[in-house]
Formats: structure tokens, C-alpha cells, sequence
């Protein structure tokens, strides 16, 4: 509430993007977690709580490994802390340069943004399913 009083009162086109990203990082965040309740929900009253737990924390690590993972698909894939602050920091950049040209540019910018939020999704789909078949 309070993010999208500040970006429809923000003049400056950067911070405006700034923000705007942030709401979208905020809106998955949430989404995200109501995913993991109502899969923990599903599976304990479904299987029990052990298998519940089981699953969900499955589910997890499978969901955040393309975070924590590094961009570079021929590397190790070690995961780590600074690999997730990359990536999310790349995401933001991305996206904040999308929201920034859209100000600017209509349909440029939303032509952009929906090529970031497919590519986005791609690569997260592909490297769900690569980790599936290993």
C-alpha cells in the first residue's frame, strides 16, 4: 500500500522504476511463500506430517536452486550466498532498466518487459526440469 502511493507520486523516472521493481520482487516473495503454505497444507493433510514436511521442503529447494546457483551454465553448481545476491541483483537491474524505458517508451518498454519476464521464465523452467531429469 504504502510502495504504490510512493510510486504513483514519485517524478523522478529511475526512482519510479526502483520502486516499481521492488513491488514486483515483493508481490513473488509473497506469492512464493502462499506456493510453499499451501503445498505444506496440501501434502500434511493429504500424506502426514512427515512425508508433508518432507515433500515441501523438496519442493524448496527445487524452487530457490536457480537462485543460489550461478549463472554460468558450465560451471559447478555450487550454490552459495553471493551467487543469490548476483542473480537477484541482475534480475533487478533488468527489470528496473524495463520499468525505466517504459516510462519513456510505451510499447517498447512493455515489449521489453514481457521479453525479460518470458526469458525469466524460461531459464527458471528449463533449470527446474534439468534438475528434475538429474
Amino acid at each position: 500500500m504504502f510502495l504504490r502511493k510512493t510510486i504513483k507520486s514519485e517524478n523522478i523516472p529511475i526512482k519510479k522504476s526502483v520502486f516499481q521493481t521492488t513491488s514486483l520482487f515483493l508481490w513473488i516473495i509473497f506469492l512464493f511463500i502462499l506456493f510453499l503454505i499451501g503445498n505444506l497444507l496440501l501434502e500434511v493433510s493429504t500424506y502426514g506430517m512427515e512425508i508433508g514436511m518432507r515433500s515441501t521442503f523438496i519442493t524448496l529447494e527445487m524452487l530457490s536452486k536457480p537462485f543460489l546457483s550461478q549463472l554460468i551454465w558450465s560451471s559447478d553448481p555450487e550454490s552459495s550466498v553471493l551467487h543469490l545476491v548476483m542473480n537477484i541483483g541482475v534480475l533487478y537491474a533488468v527489470f528496473t532498466l524495463g520499468f525505466w524505458v517504459k516510462q519513456y517508451y510505451k510499447v517498447t518498454g512493455v515489449v521489453l518487459l514481457l521479453f525479460f519476464f518470458s526469458a525469466a521464465g524460461i531459464w527458471y523452467y528449463v533449470y527446474i526440469l534439468s534438475n528434475a531429469v538429474l
